[in-house]
């Protein structure tokens, strides 16, 4: 797991930032966004181990969650649904190879 509670100036008012947000990647992978009643907003990454062992996939992830931050000059944030497909297939191609 890897997570963080960050203070996010950019996080809009209202509803649209109070939204929870679940990306289910795998069976035992995903990612989430808790924006928190203090201001802060919960970012992180469920799944195996393994997963993080791999310096790529860690590097993927944790650029991901800094893009979460409603942060619109991010290119994680601009571009999110083409990064999560590419982490998702990063950790297929990941698991592929280690049950060689």
């Amino acid at each position: 797991m890897i997570f963080s509670h960050v203070h996010d100036v950019n996080r809009p008012l209202g509803q649209k930032g109070s939204l929870i947000s679940f990306d289910i990647l795998e069976t035992q992978v995903w990612l989430w966004r808790i924006p928190l009643s203090s201001g802060n907003t919960s970012l992180g990454s469920v799944g195996p181990t393994s997963y993080t062992e791999n310096p790529e996939v860690k590097r993927s992830i944790c650029a991901i969650l800094a893009g979460y931050v409603w942060d619109k000059n991010n290119p994680f944030v601009l571009k999110y649904d083409r990064v999560v497909k590419n982490l998702a297939h990063l950790i297929r191609m990941s698991n592929q190879e280690k049950s060689i």
